[in-house]
């Protein structure tokens, strides 16, 4: 006996980006949520059990899954049935976090009845962080202003802007700080590695 099966109806799972954040690739910032959309399809004859796995990257949380699926140790499973010849989607929402790396990464993993697990592609997003200056106290000229902040990627060594000192209301610049009150020990030191969003003093 002989089977036949068409060839355009093949186990080829899917993944990608459904949110606006991070979709097609594109920058994600700390506290953004991404939503993921994970296809599979039943290519067999036969009504099967369809199982999805996804492990998450270490740097975001868990926030959703739909379509009953459970998130236990980083890691969320969907246990489904699909009718023969038919396919669906889940999908599983996440937030980034401030243990993200310079990227985050997901694949997830299909099984279709007792066939061996196939992966789906790999999404990655690349992961930006916030830097902005603010003056503090009452005291400051009026006719220059903090300069503009930027965005820059996540892990970067940094580089703080130069002041426009410009000013004729006679006042000079002393630098940059990590906090608030502008202590003498904590003055910025440029090239240094940041991984969070971050104001500058000055």
């Amino acid at each position: 006996y002989g089977k036949w099966e068409k060839s355009s109806e093949k186990q080829d799972p899917g993944k990608t980006v459904s949110s606006e954040k991070g979709k097609d690739g594109g920058d994600v910032k700390i506290g953004d949520e991404i939503t993921y959309t994970i296809k599979y399809y039943n290519h067999k004859p036969n009504q099967a059990n369809v199982v999805i796995t996804d492990t998450l990257d270490s740097g975001v949380s868990f926030v959703s899954a739909s379509n009953g699926g459970t998130e236990s140790g980083g890691k969320v499973t969907w246990n489904l049935t699909a009718p023969a010849h038919t396919g669906g989607e889940v999908t599983l929402k996440v937030k980034v976090t401030k243990q993200a790396g310079a990227e985050v990464k997901n694949q997830a993993s299909v099984q279709i009845g007792n066939d061996a697990e196939v992966k789906t592609n790999e999404v990655k997003n690349p992961v930006k962080i916030d830097v902005k200056y603010q003056w503090v106290g009452t005291d400051k000229p009026s006719d220059v202003n903090p300069p503009a902040g930027e965005t820059i990627a996540k892990g970067s060594k940094y580089k703080a802007k130069k002041q426009d000192e410009s000013s004729d209301d006679n006042y000079v610049f002393r630098g940059w700080y990590t906090n608030q009150t502008c202590d003498a020990g904590n003055s910025y030191t440029d090239e240094t590695v940041l991984n969070d969003n971050t104001t500058l003093y000055g």
